[in-house]
């Protein structure tokens, strides 16, 4: 695999719940750097290596036949779980992500509690990325949606639990009719697939994952302090969807500033 002159190498985890921008995020960020604007980038799915077993067996091989330093890996944790059974693949991926390697990684995980310890190590970055706040559900909305203030601040306090992709999908929904019929069925509709105890848990789950592991320390600190030694459990029936509970917005732009940050720092 070729290495670009100015090439910085980086590997970078983004996690969270399904539908918070997480491949969106990796896309943009790779779209802004000028290298990749020449050479492109790879990607690796897991969801179409699992459908297939000789692309597993493959992985090595694959690695080695990119064109550009560049990957971007979808679900990285499901793909880990299952290279058990590929060791040859497995050693190659752990070893494209690690610090000698030509390769710039950024990976997607739903559920990056069940990445092993070494898997979690070989990532030089790990940001997250969470259920939006208030602040950022409003934002979102406003996008979205055409409708006033008083609209706005109430679709916001019934969709604490939804994720980013699901208030924008609502708000597209119900942009050109703001009738009180035409809301509560778009809530319903959207709703159903909202199961509260189940999105508790996860945001536990993920906020446990992120005292823990997260590279951002002002952040992992923060939670730390908030929430001390709970045990997942008490996690779970003390979470709460504050601004700021996981330190990141979803707010592109922003965040687009804070890998290249990242980035930066790691070249210097």
């Amino acid at each position: 695999m070729p290495k670009g002159k100015n090439h910085q190498k980086m590997s970078l985890l983004l996690y969270g719940p399904e539908g918070t921008g997480k491949t969106f995020l990796a896309g943009a960020f790779l779209g802004s750097v000028e290298e990749v604007k020449r050479k492109g980038y790879a990607t690796l799915n897991a969801n179409v290596l699992l459908a297939e077993p000789t692309r597993m067996e493959n992985i090595p091989k694959v690695l080695l036949q990119f064109e550009t330093p560049y990957l971007l890996i979808e679900d990285v944790d499901l793909l880990f779980q299952d290279l058990g059974q590929f060791p040859a693949s497995r050693r190659a991926l752990l070893g494209a992500l690690g610090a000698d390697s030509p390769i710039t990684v950024i990976a997607t995980a739903r559920y990056p509690e069940k990445l092993k310890a070494e898997e979690v190590a070989a990532f030089m970055h790990i940001i997250p990325l969470m259920f939006p706040s208030a602040e950022d559900r409003e934002a979102l909305l406003r996008h979205a949606a055409r409708a006033n203030k008083a609209t706005i601040s109430t679709l916001v306090e019934q969709t604490e639990w939804w994720t980013p992709k699901e208030v924008l999908d609502f708000g597209r929904e119900v942009s050109n009719d703001f009738s009180p019929a035409a809301i509560e069925t778009a809530l319903a509709r959207h709703g159903r697939s909202v199961n509260v105890p189940e999105r508790r848990r996860t945001a536990a789950q993920l906020l446990e994952f992120t005292m823990s592991h997260c590279t951002e320390p002002e952040l992992r600190e923060e939670l730390r302090q908030r929430f001390g030694k709970k045990t997942l459990e008490e996690l779970e029936r003390s979470v709460e969807l504050k601004p700021g509970l996981f330190g990141v917005s979803v707010d592109l732009k922003k965040l687009l500033r804070a890998i290249q940050r990242v980035v930066r720092g790691n070249s210097s």
